[in-house]
């Protein structure tokens, strides 16, 4: 998913992009959605999770967030630094072999 392909949809609060084999989603795709509160992204085949919230503030709305059924290696350092307000997180299904204790900072 290019960076600016939901650039015009601020008022976006729900996004399903579930079951669409995306394997790649560049940086700063998500930060022009202001508003966003639920982000399902289960059943592709996300494998880098790095750049996917990067440079987002850290009151972004996001409560929900669903990466099950993907081929999700390890989870970032400092992933969720910024998503403080999430409140369910699925990552069931993915390949993820090992956390680091700085993984889920940011999560409360």
């Amino acid at each position: 998913i290019k960076h600016s392909f939901f650039k015009n949809n601020k008022n976006l609060i729900d996004l399903n992009l579930s079951h669409n084999s995306i394997y790649k989603i560049e940086k700063d795709t998500f930060k022009k959605l202001e508003n966003l509160q639920k982000l399902d992204l289960s059943n592709n085949f996300l494998t880098i999770l790095d750049q996917l919230f990067n440079d987002i503030s850290c009151d972004y709305p996001l409560k929900e967030l669903y990466l099950e059924f993907n081929k999700i290696p390890f989870i970032p350092y400092l992933f969720f630094e910024n998503l403080h307000r999430l409140k369910i997180l699925y990552l069931n299904n993915n390949s993820i072999s090992y956390l680091e204790n700085n993984n889920f900072h940011g999560l409360s």
